[in-house]
């Protein structure tokens, strides 16, 4: 069973933005909250301070089923779930950091190496326990397909290719909308059965198909270097 490790500072911002809003609307209890959060800056001694504030801020986290949208979402993904031993869920700054990375301990064979995932979220995201889930379980079937053995995700195919680098990144380019499109699928309840290998084909054989179309790509979306691999 995965275990699920959530950041204290994210846990005690997601907190704080919540209920904040939630007294400005008029929640007695969101200002008791606040009010008991004020009470604890009267503590002398700075570690118990700090602490004080961290127990607070996840008994209102456990309270509210912050932690929910995030355990249905890997419940949704049955390879990370499965093989996954860790989700670490650490706070992003912005909106493009806010993504999962899968660590293997090698580059060519993620699910013999993976032990553990690291998801990004903005405090923010918790706003909206629905998009919440729904983000984070689009995020996690990344991890997923790279953990399932049908699917086949192989880190260096698209290295493997005999193409120019320009043409390298074209077809990465359309691999990663391809891939994109399968995740939204699965997303729906949908079982595509495209595996990692006929996505990288398909591309190549468009590019191919038209020569021509070298146009500039986005960043590499597939890191075949080092020892951790990284989902987008």
């Amino acid at each position: 069973m995965t275990r699920l490790d959530i950041a204290p500072d994210l846990v005690e911002e997601a907190v704080f933005l919540a209920l904040r809003a939630a007294a400005e609307r008029g929640d007695a209890r969101a200002v008791a909250w606040l009010e008991a959060r004020e009470r604890i800056y009267e503590q002398p001694d700075a570690a118990t301070r700090e602490q004080a504030f961290r127990e607070h801020a996840l008994e209102a986290f456990r309270r509210l089923h912050f932690d929910e949208p995030l355990r249905l979402a890997l419940e949704a993904c049955p390879s990370a779930a499965l093989e996954l031993d860790t989700l670490y869920v650490r706070r992003a700054r912005r909106s493009k950091d806010e993504s999962a990375e899968l660590y293997c301990a090698t580059d060519s064979a993620p699910k013999r190496g993976a032990t553990r995932a690291v998801l990004a979220l903005r405090p923010e995201r918790f706003a909206d326990v629905e998009r919440l889930h729904l983000f984070v379980k689009r995020e996690l079937l990344f991890v997923d397909d790279m953990l399932d053995e049908i699917f086949g995700y192989a880190p260096d195919a698209l290295d493997r290719l005999e193409l120019d680098p320009g043409q390298r990144d074209v077809v990465r380019e359309r691999v990663s909308r391809a891939w994109s499109s399968r995740i939204e699928a699965r997303a729906r309840g949908e079982r595509p059965a495209t595996r990692f290998h006929e996505l990288v084909e398909h591309a190549e054989a468009s590019l191919r198909a038209n020569s021509s179309d070298l146009e500039p790509a986005a960043a590499p979306v597939f890191d075949s270097a080092g020892t951790e691999s990284g989902v987008r």
